[in-house]
């Protein structure tokens, strides 16, 4: 079962979009967005969807804080990365806390 299906049973929506199109459809899933953004997910659900499935969920309840926070933990990945190649030529001892939590808090 998909989630799609599950997040209509409990909003009570119909298979069927606005204007008589399956819900599946680009065009239906554009018209229904702002219903949707209100839509409360029961637990069962929530445990039922992937990581990649919360994400998206985040960003429609929450998308300024969702967004800063990836933004966020991207930049202190690269940063690191950034660092460890550093480390590989011999140029730095070790990774810089303070350079990650700096990158960090600039992206967020």
């Amino acid at each position: 079962m998909s989630m799609r299906s599950n997040v209509e049973r409990e909003a009570g929506a119909s298979p069927v979009g606005r204007r008589g199109r399956e819900t599946g459809s680009p065009e239906a899933e554009a018209s229904q967005a702002p219903a949707r953004s209100g839509i409360s997910l029961s637990e069962e659900t929530k445990k039922k969807l992937t990581l990649w499935q919360m994400y998206l969920n985040a960003v429609k309840e929450k998308p300024l804080l969702t967004k800063s926070l990836t933004t966020g933990v991207l930049m202190a990945v690269g940063n690191v990365a950034a660092q460890g190649i550093v480390i590989a030529k011999g140029k730095q001892k070790g990774i810089s806390l303070r350079k990650v939590l700096s990158f960090v808090v600039f992206g967020v």
